[in-house]
Parts: structure tokens; C-alpha cells; sequence
């Protein structure tokens, strides 16, 4: 039984053979290598350790094993199944598929073992239970010509194994083949628009893009899908072809969730799962040229955007926004939890641009404070946010502060439990009106190295750090004294030296 956990599977004693079903081992073990799901694979030294971890497996019911003999370099040996004959729809007539060639790909086959309970003793059962009888028998029709369509192989024996990665502006579908496939790969629907051809690869991968009609991808609710074919001939579509519908789950919270394949057989399709992670945001204060800035002056308009990269799906909010001092002894919220603006003629509200949102607002600082901290809440939407009605006065205004659907008063406090919340910030250094604008080399107080002055602009006292000498630069210094003081006496030398050495002038 499929449904059986470990500890709730073969009471009595667990024995690992080879099957003994009228099947060549041999081909039984190269059936399980290539057509069996693997749940896990290890590392082993021998057999007998393969054995001991399949008895030993807890996470699920282990009931075969295939070991590919001593380990070579760092390779698994040691595959771990919770499949075994009796668990195959047609029996052991499986293994004699004709329709499904086993492909040699001159790997090592290996040797399978199955689990069999032995019979405990009519007299061990629990009282209440009906005693265990276990039969062994041989299959009559496995020597028949039984087929069975396995939803990820096609009747050319070609088997598909599909994967889905989540992008932000594509749905990337990756195919590997057991062996060379000869076709195309296409979007349902999409076939001339969406597609690539495919000429003798095992391994190909078609894009679907999640914006226009070019891969009619369709989106509800957060869930981007699409519906891929994977055709033999370049025309038509037979039965052989396979269908795979594929989705992407974006979660709001940015966090990924499971990922997997569903194996269905025809005519329905095969669905893919996943979720790709959010991009992280920043803030960026811009000059009224557009230029990013860390020293301005009181007054300076400025522009403060919260930015995500433009080709992503998502759309983000704002809210619970404060300006801090540098120092943390002063704070002033300028967005509240609402992602309205508290008082719009110092911070105004959020507006959209592009993926962005931007604030255009006049520089300002604190009285203690040279250094302003600014911190915000953001969250994700998927696609475009919807904004907030705020009310300021007699005015209403909207502000992008608050997530794409509101949910209802009794909802409210569960799903801000469950969502987390993403903090960033970023600081600037705000002059006072009549400050000289400083440079890159304007260096704050509290930063080590350097050795603090005083220069008055103005009527203001602004603190100015100034860098301290390196080692290097001193010993660059005494270097070239050193050499000036050389040059000196040389100089002194020759002149000397040239004045003694010169004949002595005599009066005519």
C-alpha cells in the first residue's frame, strides 16, 4: 500500500532479495534505474550499507534498493525506492514493455533488492488482529504484451523530465530527454509566435514570456500560467506529443514556495509549480538634476524614491516611513501605517513611477543633527498597488502606501501575522541655508581617522574633519626631505670643490 508510513509497514522480520518474478535481475535493475522515482541516494561502501539504510529510513517507506557497486570518486551509489513490483500498475509485465526500450548508456546496472516481510508466527499476532498471510505467486499475463503509458514517456521511449524557474519578467521551461528529441517545444496556442525548434538535443529550454500576447500567459490572482507542448513533427500534433501546464506562484511575502511536478497522463496535462524570490528595494535622494546626492542644504528640493528593478512583476507600497537624527535621540514620522503623509507640506505623499514610487520634498534636518536618517516600510503587489485615500484638511489625496486589496476588519490582524515586513534606509547630511556645499571629502565627526577643526560659514559653526596622515605618507615625506637634504650638501660640495681646485688668478 502507497499509503503506509515506515513505522506502520512489516511488523515482523524485513528480508531484502531480488524479485523473483520470471524477469531477468539484470533487466529489473536497469527497469528501477531508469524508470523509478529516486527518493533519496548516498554514498555507501558496500551493499550491505545500502541495505542497512534502506531498513533504517524513517522519512518514508523504503521498499527496494538498487546498489551500483564500490563507490567511485564522490558519485552516489546507493539509490533508495518507496516503489517495488507489486506497486506497478501492470505488475511485473512492466519490466517486459516492449514499447519502452531500455537505453545502455554504459553506467554500471547494479543490483536490486526488494523488501519482503517475512510471516510471523500464528501465535505473535496482537490480540485482536487476524493473522498476516502473505502469498507468493507468479504473475500469468506479464509474459503478454501489457503496455501503460507513462505520463512522462511517450511511446518512442523517449522519457521527459520538465523543470520550471520562476523569473521575474519569464517563465523559463527546461527539458532534458533521455535520449536525442528531434521537434519543437511551443506555447499553446502560441505555436508560431512562442516556440523553438528543437533538432537532435537532449537538453532545451523554452522561454514564455509573462507581459503581451506573444506566450498568452495568463495571470489570476497572483498565479502566472501557460499550457507547453512538446511536439514530435513540425506540422501536426499526435497522440505521442505531451502537454505540460506550467505555473508560477508569486508570494507576497517573498518568500519561495514548493516547488514540483505532477505527473497526469493523456489527454490531461502535467502541472509545474513555482515561485520566484522578490527583488529587494532601495531608496536613491536625487538633486533637481536627477543626480544622487548625500550633502545638500536646508531647502534643496529633492527627490526620494524607493526603487525595484523595472522588469519584474511586482509593485510595491510604502509605509510606516520616519526620519531619524543621526544620534537615534530624535525622530519624526513623515508616513503613517496607513501609508498616508502626516503632514504633506514637509514630506508630501507617494506617487507612482514606473515600479517606483518618488516623494518630491524640500531638504530638512534636525536642530542637534547634522545627519538624517530616513526608514521605511515596504511591501510587494503584484503588479501595480492601489493607492490610499488620505485626508489632509478639506483635501483628499492618494498615496501609494497600502497593499493592491484591502481585506476585511477580522482578517486584518491574522494576515499581518503571516506577512513579513521588509525595513530599509538610507541617511543624508543636510547643511544649514548658507553652508558652504561641501565635497565627497566632507567627512562626518564621528567617523575614525581624523582629527576635528572648527570653520565659521556665516553665522554657523559647521565641525569638519580632517584626515590624518598615513604611514605611508609620512615615510613618503621623510623619503623626499632626505633627498632634498642630499641635494643640498652635494650642491655645497661641487661648490667648493670647484673654488679650490680653480687656479689662482694673478695681477698683470
Amino acid at each position: 500500500n502507497l499509503c503506509l508510513k515506515a513505522s506502520q509497514a512489516c511488523k515482523g522480520q524485513r528480508v531484502f532479495t531480488a524479485p523473483r518474478i520470471g524477469v531477468a535481475e539484470d533487466k529489473v535493475a536497469q527497469y528501477a534505474g531508469l524508470h523509478y522515482y529516486t527518493d533519496k541516494e548516498l554514498q555507501v561502501t558496500s551493499e550491505a550499507a545500502c541495505r542497512l539504510a534502506c531498513e533504517i529510513e524513517s522519512e518514508f517507506l523504503c521498499r527496494s534498493y538498487l546498489y551500483m557497486g564500490p563507490p567511485h570518486s564522490a558519485a552516489y551509489n546507493c539509490r533508495l525506492y518507496h516503489l517495488d513490483h507489486h506497486t506497478l500498475p501492470d505488475g511485473p509485465s512492466a519490466y517486459l514493455n516492449a514499447e519502452r526500450p531500455l537505453i545502455d548508456d554504459g553506467e554500471p546496472i547494479g543490483k536490486y533488492f526488494e523488501n519482503f516481510c517475512e510471516k510471523p508466527p500464528n501465535n505473535a499476532n496482537p490480540p485482536g488482529e487476524l493473522p498476516v498471510t502473505i502469498e507468493h505467486q507468479q504473475d500469468t499475463n506479464m509474459s503478454s504484451n501489457l503496455t501503460r503509458n507513462d505520463a512522462n514517456c511517450d511511446k518512442t521511449g523517449t522519457c521527459y523530465d520538465v523543470s520550471v524557474l520562476c523569473k521575474d519578467t519569464r517563465i523559463a521551461v527546461q527539458v532534458r530527454t533521455n535520449k536525442p528529441f528531434n521537434g519543437r517545444i511551443y506555447a499553446l496556442g502560441r505555436s508560431e509566435t512562442c516556440n523553438i525548434d528543437v533538432v537532435n538535443s537532449d537538453l532545451f529550454r523554452l522561454d514564455l514570456t509573462m507581459a503581451g500576447q506573444d506566450c498568452n500567459t495568463q495571470s489570476v490572482t497572483g498565479v502566472y500560467s501557460n499550457t507547453v507542448v512538446l511536439q514530435h513533427h513540425s506540422v501536426v500534433m499526435t497522440k505521442a506529443d505531451k502537454i505540460y501546464k506550467v505555473k508560477c506562484t508569486y508570494d507576497m511575502s517573498s518568500k519561495n514556495i514548493t516547488f514540483g511536478m505532477v505527473p497526469i497522463r493523456d489527454p490531461e496535462m502535467i502541472s509545474i509549480t513555482a515561485a520566484p524570490e522578490a527583488p529587494p528595494p532601495r531608496i536613491r535622494i536625487l538633486d533637481a538634476r536627477q543626480r544622487e546626492v548625500e550633502t545638500v542644504r536646508i531647502g534643496d528640493r529633492l527627490t526620494f524614491r524607493i526603487e525595484i528593478p523595472e522588469d519584474t512583476p511586482y509593485g510595491i507600497f510604502a509605509r510606516s516611513c520616519v526620519a531619524m537624527a543621526k544620534d537615534s535621540k530624535s525622530t519624526f514620522p513623515i508616513i503613517d501605517d496607513e501609508g498616508c503623509p502626516l503632514d504633506p507640506s514637509i514630506f508630501p505623499a507617494f506617487t507612482p513611477d514606473g515600479n517606483a514610487l518618488q516623494s518630491v520634498y524640500e531638504a530638512f534636518r534636525f536642530t542637534e543633527s547634522y545627519g538624517v536618517i530616513f526608514q521605511c516600510n515596504v511591501k510587494y503587489c503584484l503588479g501595480p498597488c492601489e493607492p490610499a485615500v488620505c485626508e489632509w484638511g478639506r483635501d483628499s489625496l492618494e498615496s501609494w502606501g497600502r497593499k493592491k486589496r484591502s481585506l476585511p476588519h477580522n482578517e486584518t490582524s491574522e494576515a499581518h501575522s503571516q506577512e513579513e515586513d521588509m525595513n530599509i534606509s538610507q541617511e543624508i547630511l543636510v547643511l544649514d541655508f548658507g553652508d558652504e556645499r561641501q565635497s565627497t571629502d566632507f567627512l562626518r565627526s564621528d567617523k575614525p581617522g581624523g582629527v576635528a577643526s572648527e570653520a565659521n560659514f556665516g553665522e554657523k559653526t559647521v565641525t569638519i574633519v580632517e584626515p590624518c596622515p598615513s604611514k605611508a605618507s609620512v615615510l613618503l615625506l621623510g623619503v623626499a626631505c632626505a633627498l632634498l637634504v642630499l641635494l643640498y650638501i652635494a650642491t655645497i660640495f661641487c661648490y667648493y670643490m670647484r673654488k679650490w681646485l680653480a687656479p689662482p688668478k694673478h695681477m698683470s
